[in-house]
């Protein structure tokens, strides 16, 4: 909606407002439900989805529904689920950040079951830990989500700087047990998850053709964010039976393993990369050749 110009900031400041509600929501929750209980909570909670409803049914979605390239109608759902697929996978900008996506979406954001993990197997703390400990996170990704509202582009720099310290503090998180170290290590883990997240969503967004965009933030939300259960259910698993310590360790070598990964197919294939990073640029270049 914003345009792509001001695509990064939007993208930031959108997770910003995302953290900044984890880090109020819970402690709110807690004083409604110790005030007037559960159900209250409940209907509060779900008495709020009326103003985000009644806020996107006030978007103006005609500039980008209905007409494809040349002024082509939209086809067949399956085939067009088809043209996105093949697209992101044979557009080395995109595919290089499903890579990196697949990994760390996958075994790194599963904080709704490690949190709880840690404070209580690993710190050996309760319900008030774990308030501090989500605190910790979401603070830590309500900086970085400012600071990165500030910027104009996504680098690659941000993106594998992001994923390496995300893949280290992961590990750290592991290896502690003591409750004021790991708060502090979970505050640059929300600095690099937050970081990690942002550009590399901008970075898909620029890479797309606004005809193909729903397809390709759709691929990336699958592996990205729908792929955490499956994180989460390995996770769970991995602590039951070999130990909480352990179960991160494993998730945070992975999610390193990823971006090696990453980092190996960028320089294979670097050219390739930068040439298809920005959709608009590309196109405006085809333009100019068929034009000759």
């Amino acid at each position: 909606m914003v345009g792509k110009e001001d695509l990064m900031n939007a993208v930031a400041l959108n997770a910003g407002m995302f953290n900044g509600a984890r880090l109020i929501g819970p402690a709110l929750g807690g004083v409604i439900i110790a005030v007037a209980g559960v159900k209250v909570a409940f209907l509060l909670n779900a008495v709020s989805f009326i103003p985000v409803i009644a806020a996107l049914l006030a978007m103006n979605t005609s500039q980008f529904l209905g007409v494809r390239p040349g002024g082509q109608a939209r086809g067949n759902p399956l085939v067009e689920l088809r043209e996105g697929l093949a697209f992101a996978f044979r557009t080395p900008a995109i595919l290089h950040i499903v890579i990196l996506g697949f990994f760390i979406g996958m075994f790194g954001y599963n904080f709704i079951v490690v949190l709880p993990l840690v404070a209580k197997y690993l710190v050996n703390g309760g319900s008030v830990e774990l308030g501090f400990l989500w605190a910790s996170l979401g603070s830590g990704a309500l900086v970085s989500a400012l600071t990165l509202a500030s910027r104009r582009r996504a680098t690659k720099f941000t993106l594998y700087l992001g994923g390496a310290i995300f893949a280290a503090t992961l590990l750290g998180t592991a290896l502690s047990h003591w409750f004021l170290l790991t708060l502090l290590v979970l505050w640059p883990l929300g600095v690099a998850n937050l970081a990690f997240a942002t550009t590399a969503n901008t970075t898909l967004q620029v890479a797309t053709p606004d005809h193909l965009r729903g397809r390709v933030m759709g691929l990336w939300m699958l592996l990205f964010a729908g792929s955490t259960p499956i994180g989460g259910f390995l996770t769970g698993y991995l602590a039951e039976h070999v130990g909480v310590s352990e179960a991160i360790g494993f998730n945070a070598a992975l999610c390193a393993v990823g971006v090696a990964a990453g980092g190996l197919y960028y320089l294979s294939h670097k050219r390739e990369i930068e040439r298809t990073s920005d959709a608009a640029a590309l196109a405006y270049s085809g333009a100019l050749n068929d034009a000759a």
